[in-house]
């Protein structure tokens, strides 16, 4: 399924890109909406018991699974070593089925970077090229609204702008980074990234968190003052939005860590930070 088809198929909705009252998954988008992680994961894997090939459910099994760790990061029973393989397998299924759907291939794409970012940097530049691509394939120039759940908290491509910010920062700048990972542009690319997120969804506060992680890094590069004041001014912005659930509570309380010490910046993740907090 093209993003234009895509498009199309949601034009009805009650905002640009928002599921439509009986469509396939549309009890499961509730269930994300009220932030019923577990029972909505759990009645998924009830339904693709009959219904093995239904990309929708895939790829919702797959948020559901990835708000469920990113809470539960610095929970040391908390098996990720198993968790996010399972994320992987998931999302190949929906892209099996459906290899242009939009929102197979950007769950892929997550469930690919986050299974990296647990297996340390190797593993990370190794899936990179194709987690960029991924990522790609949902991320026009055009930052027309072509998905939104019902809390509005997700919505594409603005949260791919987001992680394409957040993934052309964290590259290593270095050649045979660069090599392994078939990316140009580096920090700049990120920073561009990262100011589309933000015109593209101006309320969520990852992507003025990540905005100001990019700047951060970029001054501890090249000795930038304006840069530095930038990301700072980035980050308190992201703090003074509110927090509409867990993970921009999580937010909030990391970019604190990051204005104290903004030598974390280029290496920040939530999990990271999570992982660093919980031992």
């Amino acid at each position: 399924m093209s993003i234009l088809f895509f498009i199309a198929s949601m034009a009805m909705a009650a905002e640009p890109g928002e599921p439509l009252p009986g469509s396939d998954g549309y009890s499961f988008e509730e269930l994300f909406a009220k932030r019923e992680l577990q029972e909505g994961l759990t009645r998924i894997n009830v339904r693709l018991r009959t219904t093995p090939d239904s990309v929708p459910l895939l790829w919702m099994k797959v948020r559901f699974m990835f708000e469920i760790a990113e809470l539960r990061a610095d929970d040391p029973e908390f098996d990720r070593s198993s968790w996010y393989p399972q994320m992987v397998d998931t999302a190949k299924r929906a892209t099996k089925v459906a290899p242009t759907d939009p929102m197979a291939r950007w769950w892929r794409g997550v469930a690919m970077a986050q299974l990296g970012a647990t297996r340390g940097v190797l593993a990370s530049l190794m899936m990179a090229n194709s987690i960029r691509r991924d990522f790609e394939s949902v991320a026009p120039d055009d930052a027309t609204i072509f998905y939104r759940s019902l809390d509005g908290y997700h919505k594409l491509p603005c949260d791919a702008y987001y992680a394409l910010a957040q993934f052309y920062r964290l590259v290593p700048d270095r050649a045979v980074a660069r090599a392994l990972t078939r990316t140009k542009g580096g920090l700049d690319v990120a920073l561009d990234y990262a100011r589309r997120s933000t015109t593209c969804d101006p309320v969520k506060v990852q992507n003025f968190k990540e905005l100001g992680m990019v700047q951060l890094c970029m001054a501890a590069h090249r000795s930038d003052e304006a840069l530095r004041d930038g990301g700072v001014a980035a980050l308190k912005h992201a703090q003074s939005l509110p927090a509409r659930n867990g993970l921009e509570k999580m937010d909030h309380a990391h970019i604190e860590r990051i204005l104290a010490d903004p030598s974390l910046a280029c290496g920040y993740t939530r999990i990271g930070q999570q992982q660093t907090e919980a031992r």
